[in-house]
């Protein structure tokens, strides 16, 4: 469950609001919540017809449900383990959305100079923070994994739609961001039906558009982690038309030998970073949001803010592991 809990201010109702007059329509939140890898996706619509929320609701989780099973890694019959499968040996063909996934992927870990590289799937999964492994990974395993790391080996043939990893072993997976794309396709499935304003909630990750019910700008507050004693807001953000996302070195933890290990891998040297508690990321592309945050806590501090201040419209606030908070530049944010 993740641990740093992100709460947004709107009144969420399956029905209209009691005591408002029927004269006049009224938008109001209608809401529905569905479960995607473990996590409760909540999909919001706010509208003044019943049914058009309704409908756009079911709309946005069966794209949710969609983009699971297409970029599962877990499923063996899912493209993505057919990609991991044929690593080495022939590319593999792929769904448009897919192989458009992959390519903005390349361009993110081009961007942060492989901070961020799906390739890193190896390394993760020889970690097992899903596990219940109570050793560290072998130094020899490890670098074995981080020599199947390089994004650039990804071949992408645009016109054949394929995907071909150049090494056998490599593999790829989308355990970084494949949240956030799915909170983004379910919204554009949402806004292509007529949901003008909504919100997507994915256990404390927000996608969020439009306006809330009373006309205003979703307000979303970021909570410390719950193993602080106040576990209060620490800080407040408006959105619209943004992802606003956190992620933090407390969501997946393992102990050995008395040491604190968290599932925030560095691709480069194969172990879990240090100096930063959370990094929270709010950009109009929830993909870029997911991956960001996770760039940025390999980064570290001042070039992960020097990279996102050469960004446009994309903003983020760093928490380091003493508690200080700093904010990239032009960031609107308030705090306690």
């Amino acid at each position: 469950m993740k641990k740093l809990i992100i709460a947004f201010y709107a009144f969420f109702l399956l029905v209209p609001l009691v005591g408002m007059s029927q004269e006049k329509a009224v938008k109001v939140s209608y809401a529905q919540s569905a479960t995607f890898w473990g996590d409760e996706f909540k999909v919001v619509a706010v509208t003044d017809n019943e049914k058009l929320a309704k409908k756009g609701i079911s709309k946005g989780i069966k794209e949710i449900k969609n983009i699971e099973k297409l970029i599962s890694s877990s499923d063996p019959k899912s493209q993505v383990n057919k990609i991991n499968k044929y690593a080495g040996v022939k590319p593999v063909k792929v769904d448009d959305d897919l192989y458009s996934l992959i390519a903005t992927c390349q361009k993110i870990s081009e961007m942060t100079g492989g901070a961020f590289d799906i390739t890193s799937a190896s390394l993760a999964n020889l970690w097992n923070f899903d596990g219940a492994v109570e050793s560290l990974p072998q130094q020899a395993a490890i670098q074995e994994a981080l020599s199947l790391i390089n994004y650039k080996n990804i071949i992408l043939d645009e016109n054949k739609k394929t995907v071909y990893l150049k090494n056998k072993g490599m593999k790829i997976g989308f355990g970084e961001i494949g949240k956030g794309y799915a909170a983004k396709m379910g919204a554009n499935e949402m806004i292509d039906k007529g949901i003008e304003h909504g919100l997507i909630n994915v256990d404390g990750d927000i996608y969020a558009w439009g306006l809330k019910e009373d006309g205003t700008d979703w307000e979303i507050a970021l909570s410390s982690p719950p193993s602080d004693s106040l576990n209060q807001p620490t800080a407040w953000f408006r959105a619209n038309g943004q992802a606003v996302i956190t992620v933090g070195n407390y969501e997946k933890v393992k102990e050995v030998d008395d040491k604190m290990y968290h599932d925030r891998l560095d691709p480069k040297t194969g172990y879990p970073t240090r100096g930063i508690k959370s990094v929270t990321i709010v950009a109009s592309d929830a993909v870029y949001a997911d991956a960001l945050a996770s760039a940025v806590f390999v980064l570290g501090v001042d070039k992960g803010i020097e990279l996102i201040n050469k960004l446009e419209d994309t903003h983020a606030l760093i928490v380091t592991e003493d508690g200080k908070m700093k904010p990239s530049d032009n960031l609107e944010y308030w705090s306690n």
